[in-house]
């Protein structure tokens, strides 16, 4: 079903509180990589801003493997000052 007039594309669209998704693909789940180590996304708020040395955002499926096998939207990494 496509929720717009004239799409030829037969993809949908899928709301709910949690996520967006395309029917045809994986949740847009992010992970969050500091200095290498995975973590969840509520430990960013526990880093302090001017800790932080740089930050990278993954986001095609070649880079998104050099990281994960997991099915992600995309990567942030963030690389604090030692």
């Amino acid at each position: 079903m496509c929720m717009l007039q004239n799409c030829s594309q037969k993809k949908e669209l899928i709301f709910n509180s949690n996520n967006v998704r395309n029917a045809n693909q994986s949740t847009t789940e992010i992970l969050y990589f500091i200095d290498k180590k995975e973590v969840p996304k509520d430990y960013l708020d526990r880093i302090n801003p001017t800790n932080i040395q740089s930050v990278n955002v993954v986001k095609t499926a070649e880079e998104i493997l050099r990281y994960t096998n997991k099915k992600v939207a995309g990567i942030i990494i963030i690389q604090l000052k030692k």
